[in-house]
């Protein structure tokens, strides 16, 4: 049975289908902090996120998958990736079994 939040191989089998690459530990984290923040929020302020997380959001964005005003922290996402987001996020923190 995995803990809440752990990264397993189910989750990067899955990752990998639906990106293309299989995602780290702290890409997963930073998966459900941008859900979280764009629920509530729509922004992200580069000084609390750390500089991996930052070279992450660079990636994600470099791919379309988010658009990021750094100036105003305010962040768009796709469709799509919100929807592998929260597949994912399901599979790390909501299907624990």
């Amino acid at each position: 049975m995995a803990n809440r939040g752990q990264l397993t191989k189910a989750i990067k089998t899955r990752s990998m289908e639906l990106l293309h690459w299989p995602v780290d530990v702290v890409e997963l984290r930073l998966m459900a902090y941008v859900q979280y923040k764009m629920v509530n929020e729509q922004c992200i302020e580069r000084r609390h996120v750390n500089d991996t997380e930052r070279k992450v959001l660079d990636k994600w964005r470099k791919l379309d998958l988010i658009k990021m005003d750094n100036t105003i922290g305010s962040i768009r996402i796709t469709k799509k990736f919100w929807d592998i987001i929260c597949e994912l996020i399901y599979m790390a923190y909501v299907d624990i079994d």
